[in-house]
C-alpha cells in the first residue's frame, strides 16, 4: 500500500492489524499508602481516611500537623538507610524512627510521643481492607484484568493498640510493621507468607531488626566514597536551601558528595539480588499512571541506571538486570523468529 501510494489506507491497516493488543502495557504501580498521624489535646483532629484519597502529588507535610509545631526536623542517613521525623507540639515531642529491611523484608516504624494512628490506602482504586485481630490490618486485592494478586499488612507491637475497623490507634510508644507480598512473587498463598513475615519479624523485635538492617546496609555504603571540601556552615542548612542555592549558580560540592551517596543508597536499596532490576522510578514510583509507565525503557534508559554500578562497588546489584535480560531472551527468539522477514511458503 505504501509503495502505491496509498498512504491512508495503510495507516489503517498499521492501527488495526499491527498495534499490540492491549495498545498500551501495564503500568509499574503504587502497592498503596501508609498513612501515620499524630495528635494532642490541643490538635486532636486527624486527616480522614478519605481525604487521605488524593493522595497523588501531596508531599508528606500535608500530612503533619499544620499549626503549633516546633522545630521539625525531617532527616535520611544515607549510610544507615534510617529515616527520621521530629518535632514538638503542644510541647509534647514526638519521634517517628523507620527503616526498610531486606533480610526481614519488611517496614519497621518506631513511633515516640502522644496520640497517633495509622491506616492502609490504596488511592481510589478498589481493594480490600480488613482488621484480621486487635493488632493487625491489611489490604489486598488484584491489579486490572485479572492481573497480579497483592496484600499489604501491617501490625502494631509493642504497645496495646486500639482497632477501630481498619484504623490502628494508640498513644506513646509503639512499633508498626509492614510487609507486602504477591501471586507474582510468592504465588497464590501469598498473603500466608505475609503474614509469616510479619510473625518473624514480631518475634525478633525492633532493637535486632534494627541491628540486622544495619548489619546489612552500612557494610555496602562503606565500600565506596566519594570526599569534596565542605563548607562546615553550608552543612547545618536544609537540603532544600542548599539546592535552591545550587540553582542559582554557587556552589556546595559537600551536597555533590551527598548526590553521589544518595545515587548509592538508591541502588542498594531497589536492586537486590532475587528481585527485580530499577525501572525508571526505581522502586518509588508514587502515581497510579506514572510517566512512561515507570517501565523498563532499553533504549537506554536501563543503561543508564546501571552505568555507575561497577566503579561504585555494588557488583551484585547488577544481578537482577542480567537475570531479566535472560527472561527477556526467551521471548525475544520467539518475536524474532516469527517477525523476521520469510519466504512465500516457508
Amino acid at each position: 500500500l505504501i509503495r502505491e501510494g496509498r498512504y491512508v489506507e495503510a495507516e489503517t491497516m498499521t492501527e488495526e492489524a499491527l498495534m499490540a493488543i492491549p495498545e498500551d502495557m501495564p503500568v509499574y504501580e503504587v502497592l498503596c499508602e501508609l498513612t501515620v498521624q499524630s495528635a494532642t489535646p490541643g490538635h486532636p483532629r486527624f486527616i480522614t481516611p478519605l481525604q487521605s484519597l488524593g493522595f497523588q502529588g501531596r508531599n508528606m507535610l500535608d500530612f503533619e500537623p499544620a499549626e503549633g509545631v516546633e522545630n521539625y526536623c525531617r532527616q535520611l542517613d544515607l549510610m544507615t538507610g534510617i529515616h527520621t521525623v521530629r518535632y514538638t507540639l503542644d510541647g509534647i515531642p514526638f519521634e517517628r524512627e523507620s527503616f526498610v529491611s531486606h533480610p526481614a523484608k519488611v517496614m519497621a516504624i518506631r513511633l515516640e510521643g502522644g496520640a497517633w494512628r495509622a491506616f492502609l490506602r490504596r488511592g481510589f482504586h478498589n481493594c480490600r481492607q480488613k482488621k484480621l485481630d486487635d493488632r493487625t490490618v491489611s489490604l489486598s486485592g488484584a491489579t486490572e484484568n485479572g492481573g497480579i494478586g497483592y496484600c499489604c499488612v501491617m501490625r502494631c507491637v509493642e504497645c496495646e493498640p486500639e482497632a477501630v475497623g481498619d484504623i490502628l490507634k494508640g498513644s506513646g510508644h509503639a512499633v508498626l510493621l509492614l510487609t507486602s507480598a504477591t501471586t507474582m512473587r510468592e504465588g497464590e498463598d501469598f498473603f500466608d507468607h505475609a503474614l509469616a513475615r510479619l510473625d518473624n519479624a514480631e518475634k525478633k523485635g525492633y532493637e535486632a531488626l534494627l541491628r540486622e538492617h544495619l548489619a546489612d546496609f552500612t557494610p555496602i555504603m562503606e565500600r565506596c566514597s566519594l570526599e569534596l571540601p565542605e563548607d562546615p556552615e553550608l552543612v547545618k542548612l536544609p537540603c532544600d536551601v542548599r539546592l535552591e542555592r545550587m540553582r542559582r549558580g554557587e556552589n556546595d560540592l559537600g551536597l555533590t558528595a551527598d548526590l553521589f551517596r544518595f545515587g548509592r543508597y538508591l541502588m542498594a536499596s531497589c536492586s537486590r539480588p532475587g528481585g527485580y532490576p530499577a525501572t525508571l522510578q526505581g522502586l518509588w514510583n508514587e502515581q497510579f499512571n506514572p510517566p512512561w509507565g515507570s517501565k523498563y525503557t532499553i533504549n537506554i534508559n536501563t543503561e543508564m541506571n546501571y552505568w555507575p554500578v561497577l566503579m561504585c562497588s555494588l557488583p551484585e546489584f547488577m544481578e537482577p538486570l542480567f537475570a531479566l535480560i535472560k527472561v527477556a531472551a526467551e521471548s525475544g527468539k520467539e518475536t524474532a523468529r516469527d517477525q523476521r522477514p520469510g519466504i512465500a511458503g516457508e
